[in-house]
């Protein structure tokens, strides 16, 4: 794991909100209604990305009927069929919906409508798919529910419980591959502190039953050795900035040490271990600037509008991990960060496959929206709109291997966010949305307005 100072290293896996024992049970929250039923939504006049070839097509009319994308083609001579609803996109744009590739979901312990809230919040940021990489029985329930849309939300992965710790020993960690394997999650969640022997029966006992797995890379196994064995994914960039020396130690190192070592050559090496096994990196760079940026908490709320969205109790909880640091800590932090944005930038460059994601909800990471900071955060390392775009959409589409995810096409599922403006052009448009689609239902702007505008009043009182 990436370490700062210890008085910016929140254990991350508690940081996830603790909301059984810190809210009163709230009222179940109405959800918005889509729109009356019609045979089909038609948008008219919109212009239609293809994040891929990264191409824009413009005055574009996209049908839509039994949660698919029929038809997609130039207005001029387009005949929208009778009865349709009309969807008005002279001056949008029309994209696939976002993924969250490393978020949490809602369990069992949450009060009532709180699991709601959260999924909402995700939807009107435009996000349609989470990966979730904290897992529990009660989340396989609620993929079932919003897969027969019992519930409104983002279509949903759900990682295993964390396979972590010293304690775990090959046997058991075998064990609890091949349980969680039959329980039904899609992928399991590797965690800290895994040695080596526990960490080599979980790549083989999953290749085995055929289950992938990803998110943290434990110390003493070591980020080659991870890649090598088959780790599908490499989170938070962990252990990335830990190998960029040429005098590699496994186990707990000094970062500030480290980065007075790293070179570009080492780097170039590890985009190539990354390379040679089709592994992806999920960043979450803004969670790691707020944690190890040195300024404290207090300092942080006032930027963080969206806050409103989140239980009080919940935020002072934050603002009480996040305690900053003097001049000497915050230029230390300042030194990882610069390598974090080198490492992305160099890894985006070299052809990695980079995966949208933030860690949601974490440190001052409310969902959907923290995907707004991490996309400028990600600009700072470097990556440009179609890069970032790409991340969200296609590049999601193809790690999971869909071929009708991730773009505005006939045949594909109608997971679509409509936004103002050219976010290829400038990437603050994904903030103005004026509706999500979501498996072919139509939530405007107006609904989704009016649901955010009833939670931060919840969270007012």
């Amino acid at each position: 794991m990436i370490r700062p100072a210890p008085r910016h290293r929140p254990a991350l896996a508690t940081l996830v909100f603790a909301l059984a024992s810190l809210l009163p049970r709230a009222a179940t929250a109405q959800e918005p209604a889509p729109q009356a039923a019609t045979e089909g939504t038609a948008f008219v006049g919109v212009r239609v990305l293809d994040t891929r070839k990264r191409t824009v097509a413009e005055d574009q009319v996209v049908l839509v009927s039994g949660g698919r994308i029929q038809a997609v083609g130039a207005r001029a001579g387009f005949e929208i069929p009778h009865g349709w609803r009309t969807v008005a996109g002279e001056g949008h744009t029309l994209i696939a919906g976002l993924a969250e590739m490393h978020g949490h979901l809602p369990n069992a312990g949450w009060p009532a409508g709180m699991s709601e809230d959260v999924l909402f919040l995700y939807l009107a940021n435009g996000v349609t798919f989470v990966r979730g990489m904290l897992g529990e029985p009660a989340q396989l329930e609620l993929r079932g529910r919003l897969e027969r849309g019992e519930v409104l939300g983002p279509r949903l992965a759900v990682g295993s419980p964390p396979l972590s710790g010293g304690g775990l020993d090959a046997g058991r960690a075998a064990e609890l591959v091949r349980q969680y394997q039959s329980a039904g999650y899609d992928h399991l969640k590797v965690h800290e502190g895994l040695r080596p022997e526990a960490y080599d029966a979980i790549a083989k006992t999953a290749r085995e039953v055929g289950i992938t797995w990803g998110g943290h890379v434990a110390d003493l196994v070591g980020l080659e050795h991870a890649l090598d064995a088959g780790q599908v994914t490499i989170d938070h960039l962990d252990n990335v900035v830990e190998s960029l020396t040429a005098q590699l130690v496994l186990g707990a190192v000094d970062l500030n040490t480290v980065v007075t070592e790293a070179s570009e050559e080492r780097l170039a090496l590890v985009a190539r271990w990354m390379l040679r096994n089709d592994a992806s990196v999920v960043p979450t760079m803004a969670l790691w600037r707020t944690f190890m940026g040195g300024i404290a908490g207090a300092e942080l709320v006032p930027a963080y509008d969206e806050l409103k969205y989140i239980p009080p109790q919940i935020v002072q909880q934050w603002v009480a991990q996040v305690r900053g640091g003097d001049a000497e800590q915050r230029a230390a932090g300042e030194r990882v960060l610069g390598w974090r944005n080198r490492a992305l930038g160099a890894l985006s460059d070299a052809g990695v496959r980079i995966l949208l994601g933030t860690d949601s909800p974490q440190l001052f990471s409310v969902p959907g929206f923290s995907l707004h900071r991490e996309i400028a955060a990600m600009q700072v390392a470097g990556l440009g709109p179609w890069d970032i775009l790409h991340a969200g959409t296609t590049a999601v589409a193809d790690f999971y291997r869909w071929k009708d995810h991730g773009a505005v096409a006939p045949g594909f599922r109608a997971d679509l966010v409509l936004v103002e403006g050219a976010p290829e052009q400038d990437l603050g448009a994904l903030r103005e949305i004026a509706g999500v689609m979501i498996g072919g239902r139509w939530i405007p702007k107006k609904a989704i307005d009016e649901r955010l505008a009833a939670i931060a009043a919840r969270f007012g009182d």
